[in-house]
């Protein structure tokens, strides 16, 4: 008995170059489809207007219901017509033909009828699988499908027609209008044959992959989806694309309105965007794979015929603004849909900008990925921490010397300097075999959050983007090769230091009062910066004292000796630095990255803030601010438990010969006390309100807080968590934080409650900063 086709959706993978007809677009099939029905006996009654019309009014088509393929595509689901010309060609077993109720009510009913069909196709008329359609592909909205349903009713007919059983001659009516007879028409002609000629070529794309899917051995499934990507989606798009264009052609001039056919399919270009996206690394898959795409060259060449097929509708996006404009400059504008062909035109520039943009954001996702390996990061230090790339470009040394050009990279929450390293002598042999890979030297990096303002400057043919850097006050300048690089790089960074801005008000907002004004006396400008931004450019060194400098400049941690004496921070550049980065002054004074020692006195206090000069750049400040002493705290000192021995006896600890001498009243009040109480060793308002200074370790990050020294527990996890959150360090959402500080036996001890709080402040108070641990 022979196998019949059944009602479940697995179609069979189609045979290459599977079109409605060679050379004709499937509107002009279709046309032609129709002019043969009507040779079908008994089949006229469908091809009435009224019919049609009242049949495509209750289906859920998107597509007109003046165009052939819309209609056929409707009446060929009622199922019944398909009876009535599997009838014609007289088998000996007719289908059952019900014209009672030619609706799309019962859909089963419906599909029924075409279950019937395409099994007397296979017994009578012995089609093959490949030569039959499915059901699902004659009610599923995918001009893929129906291609094949026109092929099988096409070869119905032709078995007809050589029986001699169709009345109806071919005809060769197709959607062609009038042969030009202006410039107008000419370029409506243009875009019509173009479209057909640029969706075949699409067609001839998708058979070739469909030829690879069904060999099955040539390559994997996996390469050739990522060589294809979402081509069966182009192709049906482009199609819908092209019967739209054909049925606007085929009207009179004056009814013709091609603008409202781009803004109908304004969404839907969105298709575009990743097919695009992916051309280029499609392309070099194809290079990789050519010997063994070879074995299909009777298909289509896979040197030349493969690639060049993938770029086309990158080159297609960009003919259409084109098109249009042309058609605008030729069309009288008292003509009825001249408004909608400058809207179609603004459309059609819209989907193309958004394509050039996702392809831009597919190159920024590749470079970030490299620079990643490029330079040479703290280990565990992420580029996919920084956000998005969002810019990428090769600008001027501010110095003005072209050989020493800077590639900056401008990510959601940083903006990266780097410069490429000169290997002109050889290295060194490298303990860390990562620092060998490194093709870029990390100049610096600055935080959006961190910016204050940016003014672009542009005169005599210099362009010039200074930015003014908030941690320790300092100016350095963008140098843009063109004005228009200079406009680009100055609404990026604007729109996103007015976004930082915008988040850090509404978190003040938020907050009381007290922690507002704790806030503000964060001093940016400090000897301590609240994150790890820097910039220099010195490249005089050999490469292994750059591969080394990178991660020195970026340490954190303080030496046991600073930390325990003075608190101070150590600096990033050595005394051979020279500060590049320019200052609206114009002078060479003082700059943070530069070495300490080269521009102070012995006299200067660490710690002291930058104050701007009026000839130099920056220098200290010669007398320090008055500090209130911090009085000592309340609290019984921690005693070291038995069980915990002193493993780091022998160890150099933290001096403690700079600490805040203790006091006999070291016994923590209880809650209920007042101001007054007896019990109080201090007034409540002698030490409520002095600020502390807290250095916070998250991974590989450091921050200063400033908090009251009688700050609970609840308070500085939500004051820790905020500024981790505003400075962007990565996190997993959920995960509660955990507080930690060393001891004097350099033990990490947690804090869980205010009590814990008052022993880490006793213990780790040191040089007015806290070192406080948070993972």
């Amino acid at each position: 008995m022979p196998h019949s086709p059944t009602l479940v959706d697995h179609p069979p993978i189609p045979p290459p170059l599977i079109r409605a007809n060679s050379g004709v677009s499937l509107y002009q099939a279709c046309l032609n489809l129709m002019d043969r029905l009507s040779g079908v006996p008994d089949f006229e009654q469908y091809l009435d207007p009224e019919l049609l019309q009242s049949v495509q009014a209750g289906s859920s088509s998107t597509m007109s219901v003046n165009d052939p393929v819309s209609q056929l595509w409707v009446l060929f689901r009622l199922g019944t017509p398909l009876a009535c010309i599997f009838n014609g060609l007289r088998p000996t077993k007719p289908l059952e033909v019900n014209n009672t109720n030619l609706t799309l009510s019962n859909i089963n009913t419906c599909k029924a009828s075409v279950f019937r069909f395409l099994v007397g196709c296979r017994q009578e008329l012995q089609f093959k699988d490949e030569d039959l359609f499915t059901i699902s592909e004659l009610y599923q909205d995918d001009t893929n499908g129906f291609v094949k349903v026109i092929r099988t009713v096409g070869m119905v007919l032709d078995r007809m027609e050589a029986k001699g059983l169709l009345r109806a001659k071919r005809s060769k009516r197709n959607s062609d209008p009038a042969r030009p007879t202006d410039k107008r028409a000419k370029v409506v002609n243009e875009l019509l044959e173009t479209e057909r000629s640029y969706v075949q070529d699409l067609e001839n794309l998708q058979a070739y992959m469909r030829a690879l899917q069904a060999d099955g051995a040539v390559v994997s499934p996996e390469m050739i989806h990522l060589i294809f990507g979402n081509i069966n989606a182009l192709v049906d798009f482009q199609r819908r694309f092209l019967i739209a264009v054909e049925t606007n052609a085929a009207l009179p001039p004056q009814e013709q309105n091609f603008g409202h056919v781009f803004l109908q399919h304004e969404e839907a270009f969105a298709v575009y965007e990743p097919f695009c996206a992916n051309v280029k690394a499609a392309s070099a898959l194809v290079v990789q794979e050519y010997e063994k795409l070879q074995k299909m060259n009777h298909i289509l060449d896979a040197q030349h015929g493969i690639n060049s097929n993938l770029i086309k509708p990158v080159q297609r996006i960009c003919k259409y603004p084109l098109l249009m404009h042309e058609l605008i400059k030729l069309t009288d504008s008292e003509h009825p849909h001249y408004r909608g062909l400058l809207e179609g035109e603004a459309c059609i520039k819209r989907v193309a900008e958004k394509v050039n943009e996702t392809n831009r954001r597919q190159e920024n996702q590749e470079i970030a990925m490299a620079l990643q390996h490029q330079v040479a990061w703290k280990d565990g230090e992420l580029v996919s921490d920084f956000g998005a790339l969002l810019l990428h470009d090769t600008l001027l040394s501010p110095r003005g010397t072209p050989d020493k050009a800077l590639e900056m990279y401008l990510f959601e929450k940083i903006l990266v300097c780097c410069q490429k390293i000169n290997r002109k002598k050889p290295t060194k042999s490298l303990t860390r075999s990562s620092k060998s890979k490194a093709t870029l030297h990390l100049n610096g990096r600055i935080y959006i959050s961190n910016i204050k303002s940016i003014h672009p400057v542009s005169a005599a043919g210099s362009h010039v983007l200074h930015v003014v850097w908030n941690v320790a006050a300092e100016e350095f300048e963008l140098r843009c090769r063109t004005e228009d690089q200079l406009k680009k790089w100055y609404a990026i960074l604007e729109k996103l230091v007015a976004e930082a801005k915008a988040e850090r008000s509404d978190v003040m907002t938020m907050n009381n009062f007290m922690e507002a004004s704790n806030s503000s006396r964060e001093n940016p400008s400090s000897f301590f910066r609240d994150d790890d931004d820097y910039l220099d450019d010195d490249l005089e060194g050999d490469e292994e004292d750059a591969y080394d400098e990178v991660r020195s400049l970026r340490n954190h941690s303080l030496p046991s000796s600073q930390s325990s004496t003075h608190g101070a921070r150590p600096y990033p550049r050595s005394s051979s630095s020279t500060g590049a980065w320019q200052r609206r002054s114009g002078g060479d004074g003082y700059s943070p990255m530069n070495d300490m020692s080269k521009h102070m006195g012995d006299d200067h206090i660490p710690g002291q803030p930058l104050v701007r000069g009026s000839s130099a750049g920056y220098s200290y400040n010669a007398t320090p601010p008055a500090t209130p002493p911090v009085p000592p705290i309340p609290g019984q000192l921690r005693v070291r438990a038995q069980s915990s021995p002193n493993i780091h006896a022998a160890a150099a600890g933290p001096s403690w010969s700079t600490a805040p001498e203790a006091t006999a009243h070291h016994r923590k009040p209880p809650t209920t006390s007042g101001p007054n109480s007896p019990t109080t060793p201090y007034p409540a308002n002698a030490y409520s309100s002095v600020p502390l200074k807290v250095k916070v370790n998250f991974q590989e990050d450091s921050y200063l807080i400033v908090v009251p020294i009688q700050i609970g527990y609840n308070e500085l996890i939500e004051r820790v968590e905020k500024k981790i959150r505003l400075c962007g360090s990565r996190r997993t959402d959920g995960q509660p934080l955990r507080l930690r500080y060393k001891d004097e036996d350099n033990d990490f001890i947690i804090m869980k409650d205010d009590d814990d709080i008052s022993l880490a402040f006793e213990s780790c108070y040191a040089g007015g900063v806290m070192n406080l641990h948070v993972s």
